[in-house]
């Protein structure tokens, strides 16, 4: 009997341990979502000096509001104004542009309140888990009739009958590397007063915003993303089995290269290297180092490279092999643009003292070339007797490469311009040169007009 109620206390304290824990993310109000779920709150105008809002696609949908509750007459109409109806969503402040979550509540006017969540550190958008191979969230389907279910489904969902919960899926403000680690099993109780989270395997608590937690994809095991502070973890040296191979990736967490240049969320890619030849080990369990700022090219994919145990691009060149360590000189990240799709090797331009003071005078050189083009232009635009067939062909010609040379001094002060200005330019660039060379040929025929004719006349006579 006394076995049995020592069982029944230490029952207690874990049971009420793990309830304290959930309600330090647990918000205590039971407002319904006003938008759908794959939607969010948008300032529409003003009306009869009230604040109209009306619901559109959230496409970012960096953070979630989850209740138990989803209006489906939402936004209200002019009769719903006397009202007390209430509700919460994101959305974007116009003054800021910075997302907040709101509330929404009619009676006498329209009061707006700003809430203060504290997001839950889930790994994956709600209603998705995490595949440690690819490190990327999947959604389920359907959870009912799916043989695994996720983590909202089996944790979160019991306790919308007293609150709501605020979820920011992802470790994107990460600027050092996330490693995965595989739970034993997952309770409340792993996260302590201060919202720490203890790490088993690693004997080590650690801190509120450095980790996240989630189901594993397609089973019924647990996964815990962590924040490292420094590079530690990776693997070195061929001999470190107690590290972990790193790879960069390009962007945060959660976020791919997709229409352009930028880095925009989506937790639906990650890092798919299955049927690449290219990675030793394939199979082998990897961490992402975070981000990369360097100005970098899209490598080719015929290029005789391996990615080693390390985490280093190998490059077979013909005289050498070229090694890239994980630190500083390559990344991969998923790429959905033009005719890239999947992921994709970028590697970094590399800087010489040489190549430095090789830009530096062709700046100089093109900004003295734009000058003097300008005060010829401006030579022949002042004097009219200047303006005859060859003058304005020759306007012509130091017009267009004019332009030409403008749009190269300011990619070369300006290198990072990417999207669609980066196209733009490449198109001003080869048309402006096409025309440059074409009023060449123009002036090279109208000087031979002028004088060959008359030379061969003279000859001839």
């Amino acid at each position: 009997m006394y076995k049995f109620t020592v069982f029944c206390y230490f029952c207690l304290i874990f049971v009420s341990g793990a309830y304290a824990s959930v309600q330090q993310f647990l918000y205590e109000d039971i407002t319904p979502k006003c938008c759908k779920q794959e939607e969010l709150l948008s300032l529409a105008g003003w009306h009869n000096q009230r604040r109209v809002f009306n619901c559109i696609p959230d496409e970012k949908r960096v953070s979630y509001v989850l209740t138990s509750e989803i209006l489906d007459d939402f936004p209200w109409n002019s009769s719903d104004i006397f009202s007390d109806n209430a509700c919460v969503d994101d959305t974007i402040n116009e003054e800021t542009n910075i997302r907040e979550t709101i509330k929404i509540q009619l009676n006498d006017s329209t009061i707006i309140t700003k809430l203060n969540l504290n997001f839950f550190p889930k790994c994956c958008p709600t209603h998705s888990s995490y595949d440690t191979k690819i490190h990327k969230c999947v959604r389920l389907k359907n959870e009912s009739t799916s043989n695994y279910t996720s983590f909202t489904e089996d944790y979160l969902n019991e306790h919308l009958l007293n609150g709501m919960f605020f979820i920011q899926p992802g470790l994107s403000d990460c600027v050092t590397v996330i490693a995965d680690y595989q739970l034993s099993f997952f309770d409340f109780s792993l996260i302590d007063e201060n919202r720490g989270f203890y790490l088993e395997s690693l004997n080590k608590t650690f801190s509120y915003g450095s980790y996240c937690v989630d189901k594993v994809y397609n089973s019924d095991n647990h996964v815990a993303r962590i924040c490292h502070p420094d590079l530690s973890i990776c693997r070195h040296n061929i001999f470190q089995d107690d590290k972990i191979r790193c790879i960069r990736k390009c962007c945060p967490d959660g976020q791919v290269y997709r229409g352009g240049g930028k880095c925009k969320f989506d937790f639906a890619h990650g890092l798919d290297f299955e049927n690449s030849s290219k990675i030793v080990n394939i199979n082998e369990p990897f961490a992402t180092v975070q981000g990369h700022s360097c100005r970098k090219y899209i490598a080719d994919p015929s290029w005789d490279y391996t990615l080693d145990e390390m985490g280093t691009i190998r490059l077979y060149l013909k005289e050498r092999i070229h090694k890239s360590p994980f630190e500083n000189t390559y990344c991969y990240e998923h790429v959905d643009f033009g005719l890239t799709h999947g992921t994709t090797l970028f590697m970094c331009f590399t800087y010489t003292d040489k190549n430095r003071i090789e830009f530096q005078i062709s700046r100089i050189a093109l900004t003295l070339s734009c000058v003097f083009l300008i005060l010829t232009l401006l030579a022949y635009l002042l004097l009219p007797e200047m303006q005859n067939l060859h003058g304005k062909t020759l306007m012509c010609h130091c017009g267009s490469l004019l332009v030409a040379f403008l749009t190269l001094v300011v990619l070369q002060f300006h290198p990072v311009i990417g999207g669609s200005g980066c196209i733009a330019a490449g198109y001003v660039i080869v048309y402006t040169f096409l025309a440059a060379f074409m009023w060449s040929n123009i002036m090279c025929f109208d000087i031979w007009w002028t004088f060959g004719i008359r030379l061969f006349l003279c000859y001839s006579h």
